[in-house]
């Protein structure tokens, strides 16, 4: 009994030993070539970064509620785009 014990531990060492060396051996170098035109090669203009009404956030149905205005400030209340068609 105290024999085979030893047999089979010795196996799962190996196999151990095996699997863990086998994780670390490094991978075979890949290389992958993405051509890219020199037209795509631009900078974002300053204009796609204002908010379109194409790409503008949902806002919630309560966002048009006005609630009570802070002392002290002035200014204007600007109506906010509601996603129900109510202004």
């Amino acid at each position: 009994m105290q024999k085979a014990r030893m047999i089979v531990a010795v196996i799962i060492l190996v196999l151990s030993l095996a699997l863990l060396a086998w994780g670390l051996w490094p991978e075979g170098h890949v290389r992958r070539e993405l051509p890219i035109a020199p037209t795509q090669m631009t900078l974002p203009t300053p204009s796609s970064f204002v908010p379109s009404p194409d790409n503008a956030p949902q806002v919630s149905s309560l966002a048009h509620v006005e609630g009570p205005k802070p002392a002290g400030r002035s200014g204007a209340v600007l109506p906010l785009p509601c996603s129900n068609g109510a202004a």
